[in-house]
This record gives C-alpha cells, structure tokens and sequence, in this order.
C-alpha cells in the first residue's frame, strides 16, 4: 500500500443505513453469499422465502457496529449508543428502575460501561495509526465518502450484486474489522475463516464494474480487547484472485439453484456415514 493511494482531492460525503440495505433482498452482498456458502437452505429462507431473520443480534456484533459508528458517523455516535447502568433486576425495586430507564433511553442500544470504554479506546488507537488514522481523519475532515452502496450486474451469471462500503477514497475502499488478533498468521487465518478475501474479490471487481474505475481494497483490523492493536492489511495478488475464483464458482452454483429451484443443502436428501477423523485408517 503507498501513500499515492490515500490521497483526498475534493469533500464529499454520504451514506446508505444498514438497515434500508440489508432489507434490499433484489441484489447478492458478499455476506448473502458467504450464506449461500454455508447453506443454501439458510439463503433460501432468508434471500428467496424471507420467512428467517437475516441475523441475530450478538454482543460481538453489537460492538462491531458501534466502533463502525463511532469512527464513521462519529456526529449520531451518542445518539444511537449508550451506557448502561447495572440494574439488580432480581428484585422489584431494581427492576422498576430499569423499566423507567429503558423508557427514557430505550430508543439508543444499550452497552455495558465497560464495552462503551472499549469502542472509545479502539478509536483512538484507530486514529493514532499512521495509514489508519490517516484514512479515517479524512472522511472526520468531510472528506471521501462513506457507507457508500453499489450496485452491478455479474458478467457471468447476470445476478445482479450488492455491497455496502465503509469507507471510499480515489482509488482505494477500506473495510474495518474488528478482531481479536492482528498478527500477520493469525489474521490469514481469519481472512480464511470469514471470507475476506473473497470480499475483497467481490468489493474491487464490484466497484470496478459499477464504476469503471480499479481500486486497492484494505482492511483495518483492530482488536476487541486491551491492549488495543491495529493493523492495516491488503492482500496480495494470489490470495485475491483465489478469492476470485471462488466467488465465480459460488455464483455458478447459486444460478443452478436459481434455475432449478432446488436450493438443498449437500447431503441433506441422502444417509450420511461419518467417522471420527483420528479413527480412519488408509
């Protein structure tokens, strides 16, 4: 990563909420895929039936997007979020104490102190870096854009895709993760578990053909625990274009499902015989 791809010529800024694009169920995000993935039978019942929830919300995920808002809309940051008071709600006196606090502040998400000191502390550490807190200073300044959604057709399949960008600079979009290691193997390991190398597939060959214009795709990885480290990561060329291919093969076997309406899951109409790995012999 060079320094000439985090150059900010012009202010500009604006953004999609999560919530308008996660219920927009016409386009495959990379994360839709990364369902379809894991299961086609899911995809199918959140994507196609909508008859399940796109996601549960989890502490982890909870405090994913507070940091997000915390760096990115830093302006509605204490308009969404909010410390909660610890409540003994073993008893009535407690629990009426937190009815009536839930009435006066039940329109923001509740976070315990400590994790709402975690957001703050991730932050700062964010901005304290040399490329992160540069990037992130620019979109604070008003410049770039942010939450930015585009839209495109797959040449191959023509599905019609989705994604959502944290942060959009000439030539460069930038994701930010939360994690909890950031040392080079351990965050390989991370990319390989979640998908994120077939997100950055999927962001830079989006916005190429929504576009017309080649970005580098980056990611800010910060841990979710003291003391707070940050690294900043692009993958390497290999590692893209497998992500790549991936992406190409899942999408071919999304158009199959989508042609013959059969979205089950392998294995799941057949008897399965299944060994302890350690116990199989060649």
């Amino acid at each position: 990563m060079t320094d000439e791809l985090i150059t900010i010529d012009a202010p500009s800024r604006n953004g999609v909420p999560a919530s308008g694009y996660y219920a927009d169920h016409t386009a495959v995000s990379w994360s839709a895929l990364e369902v379809f993935t894991e299961s086609p039978e899911r995809f199918h019942a959140i994507y196609v039936g909508q008859t399940q929830d796109h996601e549960e919300s989890s502490p982890e995920m909870l405090l994913g997007n507070a940091i997000h808002c915390r760096l990115l809309e830093r302006q509605h940051f204490h308009d969404r979020y909010i410390a909660a008071p610890k409540f003994d709600r073993r008893f009535s006196e407690g629990k009426t104490k937190h009815a009536n606090w839930m009435r006066e502040h039940g329109h923001r998400t509740a976070l315990p102190a400590a994790d709402m000191d975690l957001v703050e502390a991730m932050a700062d550490a964010i901005l304290l870096h040399p490329q992160a807190g540069k990037i992130v200073q620019a979109v604070i300044d008003g410049f770039g854009q942010t939450e930015q959604v585009f839209r495109w057709e797959d040449p191959e399949t023509g599905i019609a895709r989705k994604c959502r960008v944290d942060i959009v600079l000439p030539g460069l979009i930038v994701d930010v993760k939360s994690t909890t290691e950031v040392e080079e193997a351990a965050w390989l390991r991370t990319v390989r578990r979640y998908g994120y190398h077939r997100q950055s597939a999927t962001y830079t060959s989006g916005y190429r053909l929504a576009t017309g214009l080649d970005a580098a795709f980056l990611h800010i990885a910060v841990t979710k625990d003291y003391p707070i480290r940050v690294r900043t990561f692009e993958l390497g060329p290999r590692t893209l274009q497998l992500g790549r291919e991936e992406v190409a093969k899942k999408m071919r076997d999304l158009k199959a499902c989508i042609d013959n309406g059969d979205f089950s899951d392998a294995g799941s109409k057949t008897i399965e015989i299944v060994e302890f790995p350690w116990l199989v012999r060649d």
